[in-house]
């Protein structure tokens, strides 16, 4: 319907002109009355095409809108595990609890002390979870739901998206740090089969630059795809925060991984 609208509406123009010019050649009264009438005749149809043009493609923009915002709900779940689980790193491997515990994933994660401190869990320590494992077994399977939850939106969803969330999506499931963090079984069967044993095992030990830390690209890239479906499905509901994690009642305490802890 798109591609025919601007044609039609010159061959409408077109015809109208040719009849308008008919009628005054031929000074007829007949050819006048018939040329207004198929005037007025080309005009409905035109008006009519028109309209159910418009009717469709609203409906089809309401139906992308709800698409949309049900892809949206889909991606919050892998980007809300994620989030949390670097909050979870974040207050293992801590020596304070962060000014900002109580605001945002996006303004705790913006500061200094957040890219220092996870350079310093040892993922070779307990895991804040139940059954008991360490951190190379917590991230591994964390990484995977993350990972998959990212796969299931492009599989499901990818036909509404533009080319650049595609991408970004993809990029996200492919991510090098998030690559990193699954293969934590990998790294223990590689030290049993030479009979290596770590004394700890850091990670996120990143030694560049703030504004050119992987984790930091990867935390700014989830948030850059939450704000544009945000943006073009006007949802005001955030990737939500559990700032109750910072509590000191939780199992999970300050420095509780770190690698220099007591």
């Amino acid at each position: 319907m798109k591609e025919l609208k601007f044609p039609l509406i010159i061959l409408v123009v077109v015809v109208v002109i040719l009849l308008v010019v008919f009628g005054i050649l031929t000074e007829n009264e007949t050819a006048d009355n018939f040329s207004l009438n198929l005037i007025t005749e080309i005009v409905g149809i035109f008006l009519t095409v028109f309209l159910i043009d418009l009717v469709i493609k609203r409906r089809e923009n309401k139906k992308k809108k709800n698409i949309l915002k049900n892809t949206y709900t889909q991606y919050k779940r892998p980007a809300q595990t994620l989030l949390y689980f670097f909050a979870k790193v974040y207050k293992a491997s801590t020596l304070e609890r962060p000014s900002e515990w109580d605001t945002d994933y996006k303004t705790l994660f913006s500061t200094d002390q957040f890219y220092t401190s996870i350079r310093y869990l040892d993922f070779m320590k307990k895991a804040p979870v139940t059954p008991n494992t360490d951190w190379l077994n917590h991230s591994h399977h964390e990484m995977t739901e993350i990972k998959n939850g990212f796969d299931k939106i492009l599989d499901k969803y990818a036909f509404t998206l533009d080319s650049k969330v595609i991408s970004d999506l993809e990029w996200l499931s492919n991510n090098w740090i998030i690559k990193i963090l699954y293969s934590g079984p990998i790294y223990k069967a590689s030290d049993q089969s030479m009979d290596f044993k770590r004394e700890n095992f850091c990670l996120l030990a990143i030694k560049s630059e703030n504004s050119d830390n992987p984790v930091k690209e990867l935390i700014d890239k989830v948030f850059e795809v939450a704000e544009y479906f945000e943006s073009i499905t006007d949802e005001k509901s955030d990737i939500q925060y559990f700032q109750s994690i910072w509590q000191e009642n939780m199992s999970l305490q300050l420095s509780d991984s770190r690698v220099n802890a007591e």
